[in-house]
């Protein structure tokens, strides 16, 4: 699942993804991102910080309060200093941290990671 707000970035990374042979949901806000997580069910969550309605930091706190969500892992994709808020996402239970604009290969090494393909 990729959740971030920009439609031209959301649109290429699911491209990208979806090339990699990956299924993918993507959505503008948390909020909808939470109301399609049942259904979607998704292997890994890539989520923006700075977002409408649902900003990625409650995304990511909503997300690992629910036990059936809570071993998802989360890899957040964001232009914000990292620095700043490396130690904020990663408490809240963020796996992983990608500064934008970042590259399609560091993007694919760090989904790969994750998912352990």
């Amino acid at each position: 699942m990729v959740v971030e707000d920009t439609a031209d970035l959301l649109a290429g990374i699911q491209e990208l993804l979806q090339m990699e042979g990956y299924q993918v949901s993507a959505v503008r806000n948390g909020v909808r991102a939470l109301k399609l997580l049942p259904m979607a069910r998704p292997d890994l969550i890539i989520t923006d910080l700075l977002m409408p309605e649902m900003n990625g930091f409650d995304l990511i706190r909503k997300v690992r309060e629910e036990t059936m969500w809570d071993a998802i892992p989360i890899l957040v994709f964001s232009a914000m200093p990292a620095q700043e808020n490396e130690r904020i996402v990663f408490d809240l239970g963020a796996n992983s941290y990608l500064k934008k604009p970042g590259t399609v290969e560091a993007l694919l090494v760090a989904v790969n990671k994750l998912l352990i393909k």
